[in-house]
């Protein structure tokens, strides 16, 4: 009867170790519907959890050729943005920066930015937004400049800064 229970009780105890519902696979987004709306179409390859992440969603979203600027925007989980096709138009805060094919834009939670396509072509990006398990280590922060206790919006901006203002 003990091993019984100690099989149950390994068993049950492993299993919220591994919560994975992204399956380890290729994932391809010409066989996926698009999801239409006005202007720009998305397809999502994957959303689920895995270890590291609560919440991880990848898309692959295609904005048509010179499409209205669209508003301002603000997520509540960090984004890295892989352009595929086309040239975007990146706002991040006040600074301004456009980007082509294999170009790579990683925001933060809580920094204001705006994607347009401003050319005569659609542009096709792949957006990965995901949300850790862990709490940001606060002490980094600090470590390039940062206020202890931000949100780690300076850490940010200051990355993607250099790299705006050297393009």
């Amino acid at each position: 009867m003990r091993s019984f229970l100690l099989f149950w009780v390994i068993l049950l105890a492993s299993l919220p170790a591994f919560p994975q519902s992204v399956l380890s696979t290729v994932y391809s987004y010409t066989h996926l519907p698009a999801v239409t709306h006005p202007g720009y179409e998305e397809q999502t390859l994957a959303e689920g959890t895995t270890r590291d992440f609560s919440h991880v969603i990848v898309q692959a979203i295609t904005i048509g050729a010179n499409q209205p600027t669209q508003p301002t925007q603000q997520l509540d989980e960090e984004a890295i943005l892989i352009i595929k096709t086309g040239e975007l138009t990146l706002t991040l805060g006040s600074k301004h920066k456009t980007l082509g094919p294999g170009s790579v834009v990683i925001i933060m939670p809580g920094d204001d930015y705006q994607i347009e396509n401003k050319v005569t072509q659609s542009l096709t990006y792949y957006q990965i937004r995901y949300t850790s398990n862990e709490m940001p280590d606060l002490d980094l922060y600090q470590l390039v400049g940062g206020r202890s206790g931000s949100t780690g919006r300076s850490l940010s901006l200051r990355l993607i800064n250099r790299e705006m203002t050297s393009g």
